[in-house]
């Protein structure tokens, strides 16, 4: 072998090296995770994670797309977006090999970030996976029910009862088809918020999450692994 190809060689091997010790060649151990922002009446936010801002100007009720990160504890930042004014200095330790959601709850200066464990497992064929977010401040515990559109609740059991704020249900498989989200004051039949007719898809994995507006009532969003 020519001693130049034995040089190149060498030069290669040793960047894959430099890039496996610092964790950006990719690891089956490596956590992917996204912001979801739920605090009514925050700015838009800008995620900085270890110094380095690896998502930008994530409005409220949506979710930022996911990130790939080294397993561990990292520092988590939120900033007002397009500055560096900190509205959120914590860690974040999300385990090994893992899909995680990250929901920036509360109201503007009582922000708090949850991480919330993804499913990714796909669903048998033919079936959906559904799970619930109660990230509405002003909610309290809430019943949902997951029904096809238009159902009067009253004579109907709640598929999920009492999901705390800042917590999330555990995830329903059920038949791909249209449904409808209803969520109610825990314990009674007192509408506060439906998702409205949606379809939902053959091995498909659904978060619907209950939320805060800023000037009263509330609103849901939906997101989609």
């Amino acid at each position: 072998m020519e001693l130049k190809s034995i040089r190149i060689i060498a030069a290669a091997a040793a960047v894959c090296m430099a890039l496996l010790l610092t964790a950006s060649c990719g690891s089956s151990s490596d956590v992917k995770f996204r912001v979801l922002h739920a605090s009514p009446g925050e700015s838009d936010l800008d995620v900085v994670l270890d110094t380095k801002v690896v998502a930008s100007k994530v409005t409220f009720g949506t979710a930022s797309a996911y990130v790939t990160t080294p397993a561990g504890s990292h520092k988590f930042q939120l900033n007002t977006a397009g500055s560096s004014n900190a509205l959120l200095n914590t860690t974040i330790s999300p385990a090994s090999a893992t899909q995680v959601t990250v929901l920036v709850a509360g109201y503007p200066g009582q922000l708090a970030a949850i991480s919330l464990l993804d499913n990714t497992t796909t669903p048998t064929s033919g079936d959906f996976t559904i799970r619930l977010i109660n990230a509405a401040p002003s909610a309290g515990p809430v019943d949902a029910y997951i029904v096809a559109p238009s159902t009067d609740v009253t004579g109907v059991s709640p598929t999920l009862t009492s999901v705390a704020f800042e917590t999330q249900s555990t995830y329903q498989s059920l038949v791909a088809g249209n449904f409808e989200v209803i969520f109610t004051q825990a314990g009674t039949k007192n509408v506060i918020a439906t998702s409205g007719a949606a379809a939902y898809a053959s091995g498909s994995i659904y978060s619907v999450v209950l939320l805060s507006q800023t000037f009263g009532g509330f609103t849901t969003a939906q997101l989609s692994n």
